[in-house]
């Protein structure tokens, strides 16, 4: 077994932060990662924690996807710039999506009312525009969020885009996307959307695809951190989860599994471990201590007999730091 991934720090910062020790077994690899260590070290290059994470994650070549993908479950996130400007337009609460674009939505149901159409009409339109958003989401979901980067700016470039969700997928502030962006996704959008339909269907068609936008980035924030007690979204919460902390090249489906069950990528019953908690740990919680390395064979040990169906993926972690 070869350890690939280790955060350092002082003798005694790591003793203040045993308890605070994160593993992620997968097979045969080991990762350890502090919640608030202060530097990650792959494949020869040091990711500083304490530093802004932008401009440094691009220097991790090839080893970046892996990197990405074993998640921090602490609701703390990282820098991201040095410019506190930059880094204010990266975070906002969940309920500034709603509150910006709800008012949006209704200007283009009011225009579609002053050309003459039905509240049936409108509604229908407005439906449309949703069910064409969930298209949208899986897809920009699967093929851009996901997609395979190992250049310097590819990297910069994902990391800011979805690879800063995967890595800290508990930071309440970036877990949705920033209203300036969106703002700027919009123009394209709206031109596409009067391409493709008549001038006259365009502003309730898009108000439906925007709508689909609020509930799906609303949605997508409950997940991560709501507690659902009814059927439908304690089942997406657990399908969601289990794309972020077991099978992350499935379950690309937020609002709905849809697209996923009309491709490849859905979670199946089989593999998602139904039995499992709702937690973002998966598999199980142990404490491990940084001067005793012997408790990650028994970690590994104990994730691969309960779990011996599949390759587990787990995150192993604190109960107050990963609790949702």
């Amino acid at each position: 077994m070869r350890l690939l991934l280790v955060e350092t720090g002082s003798q005694e910062r790591e003793r203040e932060r045993e308890k605070d020790l994160v593993a992620v077994t997968d097979r045969n690899r080991i990762f350890l990662v502090t919640h608030f260590g202060s530097k990650m070290v792959a494949q020869g290059f040091t990711v500083d924690l304490n530093k802004p994470l932008v401009f440094q994650v691009g220097h991790l070549g090839e080893d970046y996807q892996e990197w990405v993908h074993q998640p921090i479950a602490s609701k703390e996130g990282p820098r991201f710039f040095e410019s506190d400007f930059w880094e204010f337009l990266t975070k906002n609460e969940w309920w500034v999506i709603p509150l910006i674009w709800l008012p949006v939505v209704c200007w283009n149901i009011s225009v579609s009312a002053r050309m003459g159409y039905t509240s049936p009409q409108i509604a229908l339109m407005m439906v449309c525009g949703i069910f064409i958003w969930t298209l949208i989401e899986y897809t920009l979901h699967r093929f851009l969020f996901h997609i395979k980067t190992t250049s310097y700016w590819g990297n910069t470039l994902h990391y800011l885009i979805h690879g800063c969700h995967h890595k800290h997928p508990m930071d309440g502030l970036r877990l949705v996307f920033p209203p300036a962006a969106t703002a700027v996704l919009c123009v394209p959008f709206w031109n596409l959307v009067k391409l493709i339909f008549t001038p006259p269907l365009t502003p309730a068609m898009f108000g439906g695809g925007l709508l689909g936008y609020v509930i799906y980035d609303v949605t997508h924030y409950y997940l991560h951190h709501g507690q659902p007690k009814s059927e439908l979204p304690r089942n997406l919460k657990k399908y969601h989860l289990n794309h972020h902390f077991r099978i992350q090249d499935k379950g690309f489906g937020i609002t709905s599994s849809l697209w996923d069950k009309t491709t490849t990528t859905a979670i199946t019953t089989a593999i998602a471990h139904p039995d499992d908690d709702l937690n973002p740990r998966s598999v199980a919680t142990v404490e491990v201590h940084l001067d005793d390395l012997s408790a990650l064979t028994t970690t590994n040990h104990h994730l691969h007999r309960h779990h011996h169906s599949s390759p587990p993926v787990a995150t192993v972690r604190p109960p107050i730091a990963t609790r949702i």
